[in-house]
């Protein structure tokens, strides 16, 4: 029995017609990773940008625990305002540095250790 070239292609085309596709097409992938790319991109963003300011936060840190001593030298600051109009008298405020009772700001009848 000899089949026909023209019988086989009918055949062949109702089967791909007819069966359901399955799996992703080229283009649903490439969307697909479009979409990805920038919400992974979106979040190197942020990652990049809390880095810089927990970076800031630690440079900060640094500096004010090198400050804190020297600080803490100080008693007292005594300014000297002198105008240049005449009409008014220099006077001067002093900032008087004081400790603290306790190191429990909520406590108010305790005694400092």
């Amino acid at each position: 029995m000899r089949n026909s070239s023209r019988n086989f292609d009918r055949t062949a085309t109702a089967t791909i017609m007819t069966n359901e596709r399955k799996g992703f097409s080229v283009v649903e992938v490439i969307v697909a990773m479009v979409l990805l790319a920038i919400a992974v991109s979106s979040l190197a963003a942020l990652t990049y940008s809390v880095s810089q300011s927990a970076m800031s936060a630690t440079a900060n840190a640094y500096r004010n625990g090198v400050a804190e001593p020297t600080v803490n030298l100080v008693k007292t600051i005594q300014v000297i305002i002198v105008p240049k109009n005449t009409k008014f008298k220099p006077d001067t405020a002093a900032f008087i540095r004081t400790k603290a009772r306790t190191s429990h700001v909520l406590c108010t009848d305790c005694v400092a250790q």
